[in-house]
């Protein structure tokens, strides 16, 4: 999800569990995929700051709630989550 647009598109290779907290189950808050990789996303709006989504191309983009979800479909080790963030830019979307 992008302020405009769609904003970044995956394709999702690995199978995983999660939990969520925003009662939406497309938004996981933490979870494991297959190849044992966990992600937490630690969301404190207002705790914390995030990269402004101005000039930043939609498909550049990612609401930081969007990132677990992600991250476990698309990587299997740590390595692989530095690579799949150095494309992306987290914006602070905040749940009404």
């Amino acid at each position: 999800m992008a302020p405009t647009g769609a904003g970044h598109t995956w394709t999702t290779g690995y199978g995983a569990v999660g939990i969520n907290g925003f009662g939406d189950v497309q938004k996981w808050t933490d979870g494991m995929n297959e190849k044992g990789l966990y992600v937490g996303l630690q969301y404190h709006p207002g705790t914390c700051e995030y990269s402004s989504p101005d000039g930043v191309e939609p498909d550049q983009l990612m609401s930081a709630v969007d990132l677990t979800t992600m991250l476990l479909g698309t990587c299997a080790t740590v390595a692989d989550v530095r690579a799949a963030l150095a494309g992306i830019t987290a914006w602070p979307w905040v749940f009404p």
